[in-house]
């Protein structure tokens, strides 16, 4: 029933987001990226967003954090096949159609009360696409969302993030400094 579909909803945002996940992440062997396994997680975000019983804020922001993460998908590899770090992509390389696409659903994220989590890295997201390079990135911008992130997700990998955006915001010292202080967690080592 339509009840239970939204009951359901956040364990099946989480799937996806975790399949999209699966085949965005580096990893080893042959294949560093799974393209394939990226782009139909992103489908079916679409597929969910679009739905008149599922379509949610959090189901938008979603798609809006996986329009806009895809749209780099080209750029992470280079001609070697091995990653190439966001600073050295090549942004005229980044789907501006996805981006776009990103940018109209995390407006239309924008309505409702809640904040997901998705709706923060779909924010950290929009920072990344939307500089023209990467030293114009909004640093500072970028260090809100990622303590709003870590407050909600207490997630030591979300605050070895955010120390790598407060370091590029100005404050390497403050940044290490919490590092060190985070290299004592077990899921870090």
């Amino acid at each position: 029933s339509r009840f239970e579909v939204r009951e359901r909803l956040n364990t099946v945002l989480k799937v996806i987001y975790l399949m999209f996940a699966v085949g965005y992440a580096p990893r080893r062997g042959e294949a560093l990226i799974l393209h394939d396994v990226a782009r139909e997680a992103l489908r079916i975000a679409e597929v969910v967003a679009a739905a008149a019983e599922t379509k949610t804020p959090a189901a938008s922001a979603l798609a809006a954090l996986l329009n806009l993460q895809a749209s780099r998908l080209d750029a992470r590899m280079g001609t070697d096949g091995m990653l190439v770090l966001l600073q050295d992509q090549n942004r005229s390389r980044w789907d501006r159609t996805l981006i776009d696409r990103g940018m109209l659903h995390l407006k239309a994220a924008g309505v409702g009360e809640h904040i997901s989590r998705y709706h923060i890295e779909a924010g950290i997201a929009a920072a990344h696409a939307s500089a023209p390079h990467f030293c114009a990135t909004d640093w500072q911008g970028m260090c809100v969302l990622y303590a709003a992130l870590e407050a909600m997700t207490h997630s030591p990998i979300v605050s070895a993030s955010a120390c790598v955006a407060e370091a590029f915001a100005g404050a390497p010292e403050k940044a290490f400094l919490k590092l060190e202080a985070l290299a004592q967690d077990e899921q870090l080592a």
